[in-house]
C-alpha cells in the first residue's frame, strides 16, 4: 500500500483526510501514503523467513490492508482470521471446492487454516483486515456473553477443526458505521503512535458489533467439504430460542420459521454443535442460578420463572448439573 521508507521522518497518516463517499479519495491516498516497516524488523531478527516472520508479525497484531484488484495470491491459508469488505464492486472468493461471489457491502469472515483466495474485480475496492485468534474469541465473550446460543454458533461456524472450517457471509445496509471503522483502523495502524494496538483492538470489537447489528439475523455458513451453502437464518432462529427458551419447543421453531422439525433440529445441532434440547437446557439453568445468586424468590418460584415445570424437576435438573441442591448453591454463591 503506497510508498515505503526507511530511517526517515515520515508525514502523519492522512486516513482521516478520506470523504468516506469517495472511493477515488481512498484509493489516491492507499496510492501515495508512506509506509513505516521498521517496526517489523524485530520479528524478522528472530526468524529464518520472510514467511516464517509473517507468521508471527500477524500473530501478535491486528493488520489492516487492501487487495489490490490485479494481483491473485493463490489458494492459501494461515493460522489467524480473517475478515474481508468490499466497499465497491464485487470479488471473487475462492475456496477448495467452489467459488463464492462477494458483492458491495458483504463482509467474509474466514476462519484459520481455511485454504482460500479472494480475488478483486477490476475497479474494485476491497480491504482485508488479519486477526490473532484470541483476540476474535475475547471479542465475541465480551459481545454475546449473555447470549450463549449466539457464542456457540460462531464459535462452531468459525471453527479450526476440520467439519466446521470454513467461512460466514454478512451483508450490510448502512455502511457509512463500518467505512468509518475501517478508517480509523487504518488510520491507527499506520501511525503507530502509542496504544496504537489497543486502540485498533477497541475498533475491531466496534465493527463485529456493527456487523452484527445490521446483518438483519441472517447470514451464510460455508463449510469446507460442504456442496451445500448455509442459507437458513440461524441468527434469527437462535436468537428466538434465547428470548424464548423459558417455553419454546423445537416443533414451535419450526413452525415459526417454516421449517420441518426434524430437519431444524439437525441444523442447530449442525450450527452449534448442541441439540435443541441440550441448548434450552443450559439456557434455564443459567436463568435459574442467576436468580439464585441475586434474587430471595424461594425456589417454586425460580423454577418457574426459569421455566422447569415444577419444583421438582428443577431441583433434580439442577443437581443433576451442579452435582449439588439449588439451595446449597445459593447459600455458597451469597
Amino acid at each position: 500500500m503506497g510508498l515505503v521508507y526507511e530511517g526517515e521522518e515520515l508525514p502523519e497518516c492522512p486516513f482521516r483526510q478520506w470523504d468516506l463517499t469517495d472511493p477515488e479519495g481512498f484509493e489516491e491516498i492507499c496510492d501515495h501514503m508512506a509506509s513505516d516497516v521498521t517496526f517489523l524488523y524485530p520479528y524478522f531478527e528472530k526468524n529464518s523467513s520472510a514467511a516464517e516472520s509473517s507468521v508471527v508479525v500477524i500473530k501478535d497484531m491486528i493488520i489492516p490492508c487492501r487487495i489490490a484488484y490485479d494481483q491473485a495470491v493463490g489458494l492459501h491459508l494461515h493460522r489467524f482470521f480473517e475478515i474481508d469488505y468490499v466497499m465497491r464492486g464485487g470479488a471473487s472468493l475462492r475456496l477448495e471446492e467452489k467459488s463464492i461471489s462477494l458483492r458491495q457491502g458483504m463482509f467474509c469472515f474466514l476462519s484459520p487454516n481455511l485454504k482460500h483466495d479472494v480475488l478483486a474485480e477490476h475497479g474494485s475496492q476491497v480491504v482485508s483486515i488479519t486477526i490473532p485468534e484470541t483476540l476474535v474469541e475475547g471479542t465475541l465473550f465480551d459481545l454475546m456473553h449473555h447470549e450463549s446460543v449466539l457464542l456457540d454458533f460462531f464459535h462452531t461456524s468459525m471453527s479450526t477443526g476440520d467439519d466446521h472450517m470454513g467461512c460466514m457471509l454478512f451483508s450490510v445496509v448502512d455502511e457509512q458505521p463500518v467505512r468509518f471503522l475501517f478508517r480509523e483502523l487504518l488510520q491507527e495502524f499506520h501511525n503507530r503512535v502509542e496504544y496504537s494496538d489497543t486502540v485498533t483492538a477497541a475498533y475491531v470489537q466496534l465493527l463485529f458489533a456493527q456487523i452484527l447489528r445490521q446483518c438483519g439475523d441472517s447470514c451464510e455458513v460455508h463449510r469446507r467439504n460442504s456442496k451445500r451453502q448455509g442459507m437458513i437464518p440461524m441468527l434469527a432462529i437462535l436468537k428466538y430460542i434465547q428470548s424464548n427458551y423459558r417455553t419454546v419447543t423445537l416443533g414451535e421453531v419450526a413452525e415459526r420459521f417454516h421449517y420441518e422439525a426434524t430437519y431444524l433440529g439437525k441444523q442447530i445441532k449442525a450450527g452449534t454443535g448442541k441439540n435443541f434440547t441440550d441448548i434450552v437446557r443450559e439456557l434455564r439453568l443459567e436463568e435459574a442460578k442467576q436468580l439464585l445468586r441475586t434474587t430471595n424468590l424461594r425456589l417454586e418460584q425460580v423454577a418457574e420463572q426459569a421455566g422447569y415445570e415444577s419444583q421438582t424437576h428443577f431441583s433434580r435438573a439442577f443437581r443433576q448439573a451442579e452435582g449439588m441442591p439449588p439451595g446449597e448453591y445459593r447459600k455458597n454463591r451469597k
